[in-house]
């Protein structure tokens, strides 16, 4: 089984925690550099990591998020969509804001629809 781990940098040090303790199981798992300062990062190469985040996913049968406290960044968000939609299972250290939140969406509020709903162009 391959998983990839990801997650916001600010929590690096548990992506190591939880990278040991696959790896003493016999799970391989992958994860983008965390090593790399602010100041150094550029467009370009933020692209490069974003592409190579997604090939890891493309190899990988699980995503793994680190989110202590529940925290979910954007761009783990896109990471989500990107193996959500490539079928892979997602799964989170904590229990999430997708879980703990219930956002309003019209399609909430189940409703027939009536002429007035369709105007005419």
């Amino acid at each position: 089984m391959d998983v990839c781990i990801v997650g916001s940098v600010k929590f690096r040090s548990k992506f190591s925690e939880i990278n040991s303790k696959l790896k003493k199981i016999g799970i391989v798992s992958t994860m983008p550099p965390m090593n790399i300062p602010k100041e150094k990062e550029t467009p370009a190469l933020v692209r490069e990591l974003v592409y190579d985040t997604f090939k890891k996913i493309d190899k990988s049968e699980i995503l793994y998020v680190v989110n202590p406290g529940g925290y979910v960044g954007n761009s783990v968000k896109v990471e989500i969509g990107y193996a959500k939609g490539l079928g892979k299972k997602v799964l989170f250290l904590e229990k999430n804001w997708f879980v703990r939140t219930r956002l309003p969406c019209r399609s909430d509020n189940k409703r027939k629809l009536s002429k007035k709903d369709h105007k005419a162009d």
